[in-house]
């Protein structure tokens, strides 16, 4: 949904920034334990990064 939002608003000058609550699985967790980092999202999920 921010995507198309961000696309729509575009011609505007108007940007989309979006906030996930929740831990992201990165290099700096890599040493953290699985149940933890569940642990600390709202969701009890981690987060992938999507990268392009």
């Amino acid at each position: 949904m921010s995507r198309i939002l961000a696309m729509e608003y575009a011609k505007d000058g108007i940007r989309v920034i979006v906030v996930a609550p929740g831990t992201v699985d990165t290099p700096l967790h890599k040493n953290n334990p699985t149940d933890f980092l569940k642990s600390l999202s709202p969701m009890g999920t981690i987060q992938m990064v999507n990268a392009r």
